[in-house]
């Protein structure tokens, strides 16, 4: 089915699927009044999220539009009247959703730090409990499980005392809870505070995120502190509830907290619950650009559309009372998954063309678009920000305005081959015939994925740097086992409430189906290429094609842009054909080079290191005067990949394109579980250990681990005792620690390498994870060269007996600490060893980025507004022996 199918008759003669595709495929794009106040409510939405200008400003502007037009008596008067109300709303409505929340928000109950609070409100999401990242390295990673949910507030107990507040807040259990369902009325005690802002620099913005989905506060409590309301108030919520838990345990069983891979993936694919998946699993749907299977869209609602359809549609029923029956199918599994962009603008497209076959009335694909659109960002302006509704509706609007001349490329293609497909050769039984009909749907459906791709590919590259390029084969070659799986899926739901004892057979089908759908993706990802690392100015270029091919083909009422420019176009249709392909490249290739002219490179005469916050681990950015760059250390004992969601980002904020150098200290897992990650998906030179490395590594070890799977890779690992420490110029880099002689019995910590960087005749000193017994062989024999203008703590921090001892030797101007203990948490004895010393810390200030420059030291956190930036000028740095007294 598709919207722009012809509603007119229930006794129409029966069109075959080709034909259909056919018409639809020819079919010129069809008026849609509803698209330009669409368009203009998201200009709206967008300017005033980014400006902020007074409601005045609208209101004046679109008056003005108004009086312009009347006076004027425009052609297109009332068009541009609906344009600029539209627009005035889409700003107002974001202003008042986004800047003016009433007094009783719990956003004016809650700060930044954390206090205790017993808060009493209704569930309105499912609790779940999301799969860990795990990664080659997740046996050593423990984390305890987490149960997520969001909670309506209806009461706050603070010290202040109670108050009524309203206003959902995200609710982590430390725990798994089994006895609480949405739509329950509990009440919590746990600590609750705002959410912090990213603690390194490009990296992604949670708390942004959070407040515009309208969440403000965070609450953290353990599953002994909820406290079930034992009088349940009756409410949708409840129902929606019940309905849930009859359809997961028909189509997973009672139990649903011990579920295969092949069952979390029916649960996601199924039930919407997207939590549900492995990181692994969810990494290799992204590789293989199969995200879209994952997440419940559109194809879903059109697959469960398009089997009740053609079910009911086989015992004999009418178009209008098939459309009934869909409409009820459409909004049951509405209520079933969970709320998201994509199934909201699925299913109102769906409900609006069910609604146009009970009336009899023809509805059109982008109209029903900007009508689904309106109604989203009236319910939520800020949906429009958000990835999943960007690529939502990028895909549905490339299937509608670019599978023409898309369709019209292979079609010219074809004949340039001395093959014909159009109308005529569609009839026929015949197996000529019938081969031409399987030819025109396999290249009538590449070309509603290649659409669909086309819109969407910018949008994955621009919020997830990642393009698959095989998409729309991978798409097409696993549609038939997802399709599979969700009919069975469906099929177990209905078969058991109906006929309960049939069930487990339906089960079995869509456990197969399931796990023949996984093996088919991982095959597929071993063949497939993937686009990573994607520079911001190739997602510009691909955005900006694509609009003006999407825009040139769209219409307006009887205004077509297209149109109107090969009106004024010489007549010749080849010039026409060079000239539009000369505005595209022209505008492909302006929107590419500009990020290359803007690229931001390594400052001269200037040294720079940066200590990303990554809690309880290191990775420290060194970016030398001549542009080389090194990591020192990738890891962290949390359980997420650091790579791509810390390490990454913050390498293209800072306009870095290749790693020349990782260096490993030693082989502990908070300092190498993101190596792996990194290597693969940014350019990466040798991955360098020194020569203990190997003495510490046991049996089956991550240390181990890493190395084999970096020589699977045919990635250069060497020594950093083999390798030529003076090749950057202007920078004096010498390796202090380890020694030849280290006994094996000393821990891991204790073979750490330690490197004294110099630039501009002052330096740092990087002493990784060193114990007490380094520290002792470095004050005992190495004294002279511990002197450093900057320290960073040893081991994150941590105090051993000659640690006092060890600072002053390098009476450092600056220390940075690289740590997820908070200050407020630090011992005394690290207290005193420091002796007062400027400290950065990256659990309290983020990311701790130190300059050395000619003109001295900078220090900068990046949470400036915790930690000032700290500048001291050569003339007062002690470390300086250029500056004589």
């Amino acid at each position: 089915m598709h919207p722009a199918a012809s509603t007119t008759s229930d006794t129409t003669t029966p069109i075959t699927i080709e034909q259909l595709l056919f018409d639809d495929l020819t079919r010129p794009p069809a008026p849609a009044p509803l698209l330009p106040p669409a368009i203009a409510m998201m200009t709206g939405i967008t300017i005033d999220a980014a400006l902020h200008p007074p409601l005045l400003a609208y209101a004046v502007t679109t008056i003005a539009a108004i009086v312009f037009t009347a006076s004027r008596n425009l052609r297109h008067g009332t068009t541009i009247a609906v344009v600029f109300t539209a627009f005035t709303f889409g700003a107002v409505l974001h202003d008042h959703q986004t800047r003016h929340r009433p007094s009783s928000h719990i956003a004016f109950h809650v700060g930044s730090e954390r206090s205790i609070a017993r808060i009493t409100g209704t569930i309105i999401t499912e609790p779940n409990t999301p799969q860990r990242d795990t990664g080659i390295f997740g046996r050593w990673t423990f984390r305890p499980p987490a149960t997520r949910f969001l909670l309506d507030t209806h009461s706050i107990d603070t010290r202040q005392g109670p108050a009524l507040v309203t206003g959902p807040i995200s609710v982590s259990v430390n725990g798994q809870t089994h006895n609480i369902t949405r739509g329950q009325r509990v009440t919590i005690l746990g600590t609750i505070s705002t959410y912090t802002p990213p603690a390194n620099p490009g990296g992604f913005d949670y708390r942004q995120w959070q407040i515009r989905r309208g969440i403000h506060a965070h609450l953290r409590t353990n599953p002994a502190n909820i406290t079930i309301d034992p009088v349940q108030p009756a409410g949708m919520h409840r129902w929606i509830a019940r309905w849930r838990n009859l359809t997961s345990q028909l189509l997973l069983g009672p139990d649903p907290t011990d579920l295969s891979h092949d069952q979390q993936l029916i649960q996601t694919m199924v039930l919407g619950r997207r939590t549900a998946v492995t990181s692994e699993t969810e990494d290799l749907f992204r590789r293989t650009g199969l995200t879209h299977y994952l997440s419940v869209s559109g194809a879903h609602v059109g697959v469960v559309a398009s089997f009740v359809w053609f079910l009911t549609r086989f015992t004999g029923r009418s178009r209008r009372n098939t459309a009934i029956i869909v409409l009820i199918a459409l909004m049951s599994y509405a209520a079933l998954v969970d709320p998201r962009p994509p199934i909201f603008r699925a299913t109102i497209i769906g409900i609006v063309f069910c609604v146009g076959l009970i009336l009899r009335r023809r509805s059109t694909g982008a109209n029903t678009l900007a009508l689904a659109a309106i109604i989203l960002l009236t319910m939520r302006t800020t949906m429009l920000f958000e990835p999943g509704f960007q690529m939502s509706f990028a895909a549905v609007a490339g299937i509608i305005f670019l599978r023409s001349p898309i369709y019209g490329a292979f079609k010219r293609t074809l004949i340039t081959h001395g093959l014909r497909i159009d109308r005529s050769t569609l009839p026929g039984n015949n197996p000529r015939a019938r081969l031409r009909r399987v030819v025109h749907t396999l290249i009538a459906t590449s070309v509603y994925g290649i659409s669909a791709f086309l819109a969407s590919a910018p949008v994955a590259g621009f919020h997830f740097d990642h393009i698959a390029p095989l998409g729309p084969i991978a798409s097409l070659l696993v549609f038939p086992l997802f399709a599979l799986t969700l009919f069975s899926g469906v099929l177990t739901i209905l078969v058991g409430i109906l006929i309960p004892i049939a069930a487990p057979l339906f089960q079995a089908i869509t456990n197969t189906a399931a796990s023949a759908l996984l093996l088919e993706t991982r095959l597929i990802d071993h063949v497939s290429p993937n686009i990573t690392g994607i520079p911001a100015g190739i997602v510009r270029s691909l955005y900006f094609a694509i609009v003006l091919i999407a825009a040139a083909n769209a219409r307006i009422g009887s205004y077509s842009l297209w149109t109107h420019i090969k009106n004024r176009l010489p007549a010749n249709p080849i010039r026409q054909r060079t000239i539009a392909r000369v505005i595209v490249a022209g505008t492909f290739a302006t929107c590419t080079a500009f990020p290359f002219v803007a690229h931001r490179t390594a400052t001269p005469n200037a040294l720079s290191i940066t200590h990303l916050a990554v809690g309880a681990g290191t990775a420290a950015v060194i970016q030398f005067p001549d542009g080389t760059t090194w990591i020192y250390d990738c890891g962290t004992r949390r359980a997420y990949d650091l790579a791509d969601r810390t390490v990454i980002p913050y390498l293209k904020h800072a306009g870095i394109n290749r790693i020349d150098r990782l260096i490993i200290s030693h082989p502990n897992l908070d300092h190498l579980n993101g190596v792996l990650n990194l290597v693969d998906n940014f350019p990466t030179g040798p991955v360098t250990i020194n020569h203990h490395y190997e003495h510490h590594m046991a049996g089956d070890s991550p240390d181990r681990l890493l190395l084999a799977a970096l020589q699977r890779r045919n990635h250069p690992v060497d020594k950093i005792e083999d390798i030529d420490l003076t090749t950057i110029p202007d920078t004096n880099i010498e390796r202090l620690w380890p020694l030849a002689d280290l006994p094996p019995t000393e821990p891991a910590n204790e073979s750490s390498t330690v490197l004294r960087i110099t630039h501009a005749n002052q330096s740092i000193l990087i002493p990784g994870d060193i114990e007490q017994y380094a520290m002792d062989q470095l004050l005992n024999h190495h004294a002279d060269q511990l002197t450093a203008d900057v320290l960073v703590l040893p081991h994150h921090g941590s105090s051993e007996k000659n640690t006092a001892r060890f600072i002053a030797t390098v009476n450092p101007t600056v220390c940075i600490r690289s740590t997820h203990q908070r200050w407020d948490e630090t011992g005394d004895q690290l207290l005193d060893a420091i002796a007062g010393r400027p400290v950065f810390s990256t659990a309290d200030h983020g990311a701790v980025t130190v300059r050395l420059d000619p003109s001295g030291i900078t220090a900068t956190a990046h949470w400036a507004d915790k930690r000032p930036p700290l500048h001291i000028p050569r003339a007062e740095n002690p470390q300086d022996t250029s500056i004589k007294p």
